[in-house]
């Protein structure tokens, strides 16, 4: 059995798009997937099953959701060595967590074309820094403060990528499960 996280965009969020973690598992277990565990209430699922390609598996998540909840809801998959390795090589060193930054990332659909990448990485400046590795953008610093800056909107607007993201604590949060 292979150990998988779906990460989902937009649920629970401003009151649109309610799901119960109970009923979210119960979608996920409908699946035939096990060992579900969902954490917080932003649609986090770490599972288990059999290995498959993650498209495969993203498609028959959404298709549960959609008939489920009636609506379309991205989905994004990785393996537990993927997520082990968006932790292993963050690019950011233990002296910028000081003081109000915070590290986010946002799981791509797929990786960026490189000059959209580049684009966003350089709107990196002493107080934000923006890296790209695959299909992750790691973000550092004072999101609240520029929140209209960095949203999933934003790294969609200008990726030309589904994206969804989470801070860094949810991130090596779902390595536990």
């Amino acid at each position: 059995m292979e150990k998988y996280v779906a990460f989902l965009r937009a649920i629970n969020v401003s009151g649109h798009n309610l799901i119960k973690m109970s009923d979210l598992k119960t979608s996920f277990e409908a699946l035939g997937l096990k060992k579900v565990h969902t954490y917080i209430q932003s649609g986090n699922v770490a599972f288990e099953r059999k290995s498959i390609a993650s498209e495969q598996l993203r498609s028959q998540i959404e298709q549960q959701l959609k008939q489920d909840y009636g609506n379309e809801i991205i989905t994004i998959i990785r393996t537990l060595a993927e997520m082990q390795s968006v932790v292993a090589n963050h690019p950011f060193s233990a002296q910028v967590l000081v003081g109000d930054k915070k590290i986010y990332v946002a799981f791509l659909a797929e990786a960026p074309l490189p000059d959209l990448a580049v684009a966003v990485e350089k709107m990196s400046n002493e107080d934000e820094n923006f890296v790209i590795q695959d299909k992750h953008l790691y973000y550092w610093g004072s999101k609240g403060l520029k929140k209209e800056l960095f949203s999933n909107n934003f790294i969609e607007r200008k990726l030309k990528v589904a994206a969804t993201t989470r801070n860094w604590n949810t991130v090596n949060k779902m390595l536990e499960f």
